[in-house]
């Protein structure tokens, strides 16, 4: 009677006993299980410190499939897994390695491995132009950054300006990455890094260019946006790790928590924001002013004598701002009424806005007689307002537009400073990236 052969084996093949496996343990192709053996994801704990085996004598690796649950996979599925969106548990495995990197180390040195690996563990668009294949998707990342590396400046600093945009987009590469398996957090942060000095700069510069923007324009909503964002998405991070999520998901629910945080941040500094002057508000003050004190005559009791002491400047041969002329004939004009609040307003802003080419032509004893007038007019317009009982409000807005002012000016000159300051320190890094050997 011929000896049995199992289908598949080559003539010839000798069975040989398979060490590990448990007394009564019986052999079946691999993929099929009988109704009371137990299940590969039942095989062992996870996060075992050991090598584990499931019935086929392979070693297994933790992973969170699709549907968010931890199964315990065999070296030779790996890849197939992968495939279908399963992502390594991020757990010390064994001894300090990681899932993930105790399969790359194992199939380093598996020497029944034939081939190359599938496109699947290479990063999209690379490619290995006269190289092996790489073995592992580790190692595909290796190369990928030391073609970066080694890239001509111009693509070091556009690929920087990348990363730069994907590290703002980073929900929507979370997502994607969440719908397809296709990298895990770990993965994306290596890809996502800056590998040389050209990257970093490009990186951070787009990182920062529009928070420095919305700092300038509204500095404590920012604030808070970060801070409230930042603490978000810690707490969104820590909520996946507690409700034991795959990788992935915890990614994004961090992600969630940090645009929540973000947006209730932003929120929450309104109220503080609202103590601080703006001129927005200021304005609001003076134009309910106006409704109440817009007919009421203005005496030139403070910048008379100012306004005469600009005349004289002027008939000695000094250039005379044409405001300051305007408002001499509007006032000297007899045939015209008192000067009126609503008119006081505007040549008031006109004598506090003189424009730079006007201003050049004014020697040093004309520009400050002239902001002499401008301050003891407004202290006239002032006094209009408090003849019709507005003139603590108009005092209030005067002082809040000026500090307002002040503020807008600081924002500016801070931005002014932080373009250089940033090719400075951009520069100085670069210098030392090619000279420190």
């Amino acid at each position: 009677m011929p000896e049995p052969q199992i289908k598949g084996l080559p003539a010839g093949a000798e069975l040989r006993p398979i060490s590990g496996l448990p007394p009564g343990a019986e052999l079946r192709p691999i993929g099929q299980q009988s109704a009371t053996a137990p299940s590969i994801e039942d095989s062992a704990p996870s996060g075992s410190a050991n090598l584990q085996h499931a019935m086929t004598g392979e070693g297994t690796y933790p992973m969170w499939d699709t549907a968010g649950h931890l199964k315990q996979v065999p070296y030779s599925q790996v890849p197939v897994e992968r495939g279908q969106g399963y992502q390594f548990d991020t757990n010390p495995y064994r001894g300090d390695l990681t899932p993930a990197q105790a399969f790359t180390k194992d199939e380093a040195a598996d020497p029944n491995r034939t081939g190359g690996t599938t496109t699947m563990f290479a990063p999209a668009g690379a490619t290995w132009e006269g190289q092996p294949e790489p073995k592992s998707r580790q190692e595909s990342i290796a190369r990928l950054v030391e073609s970066e590396r080694k890239a001509p400046m111009l693509q070091r600093v556009m690929t920087g300006v990348a990363k730069g945009g994907a590290t703002l987009a980073k929900p929507a590469v979370d997502a994607i990455n969440l719908a397809t398996g296709q990298n895990t957090p770990e993965e994306t942060s290596q890809m996502m890094a800056p590998h040389s000095a050209a990257e970093s700069v490009a990186k951070y510069a787009t990182i920062a260019a529009p928070i420095v923007a919305s700092g300038i324009a509204a500095p404590l909503a920012t604030a808070g946006g970060l801070a409230g964002g930042t603490a978000g998405s810690m707490a969104g991070g820590a909520l996946g790790h507690a409700m034991n999520l795959n990788p992935n998901q915890s990614e994004m629910l961090s992600d969630v928590g940090g645009l929540a945080g973000g947006i209730g941040g932003m929120k929450a500094a309104e109220p503080i924001a609202s103590v601080f002057p703006t001129r927005a508000k200021a304005g609001e003050v003076f134009q309910s002013v106006m409704k109440d004190a817009k007919d009421a005559p203005v005496q030139l009791e403070k910048s008379g004598d100012a306004l005469l002491r600009v005349r004289e400047l002027a008939d000695r041969g000094a250039s005379m701002p044409q405001v300051a002329n305007k408002l001499l004939r509007r006032v000297t004009d007899p045939e015209q009424g008192p000067l009126t609040y609503g008119e006081a307003r505007d040549f008031a802003s006109n004598l506090s806005r003189l424009s730079s080419g006007e201003v050049q032509k004014l020697t040093p004893v004309m520009q400050r007689q002239v902001g002499q007038l401008s301050h003891a007019f407004n202290e006239d317009v002032g006094n209009a307002a408090s003849s019709v009982g507005r003139g603590e409000d108009y005092t209030q807005a005067m002082n809040d537009y000026r500090h307002a002012s002040q503020l807008a000016n600081v924002g500016k000159n801070l931005k002014k400073l932080a373009i250089p300051a940033a090719m400075g320190a951009g520069g100085y890094k670069l210098y030392h990236a090619f000279t420190d050997k």
